[in-house]
């Protein structure tokens, strides 16, 4: 997972991606589940700050969170692997 700030960072990125806005929202989301007509919300931490063990940043623009996260979130372990290649 990348965080890119500005048109340099966005052109050193290697094709295949998936681009999304970053919303900054306090490191809170909410999770809605809809069955029929029963709803439940669920309020969760999002990206924990304790994962986040290691932060490697790329010149250009592009900080990209390569160890950590990979526990809570393991498909961004592909990325890891990637990265490790170059």
């Amino acid at each position: 997972m990348s965080l890119v700030f500005n048109r340099e960072g966005l052109s050193k990125l290697k094709p295949p991606i998936v681009l999304q806005e970053f919303v900054n929202h306090g490191g809170v989301i909410f999770k809605v589940y809809v069955v029929g007509n029963y709803v439940k919300c669920v309020k969760r931490n999002s990206l924990p700050r304790e994962r986040r063990r290691r932060v490697m940043v790329v010149e250009g623009g592009v900080e990209a969170v390569v160890e950590g996260l990979v526990e809570g979130f393991g498909r961004l372990g592909l990325f890891r692997r990637e990265k490790e290649r170059e």
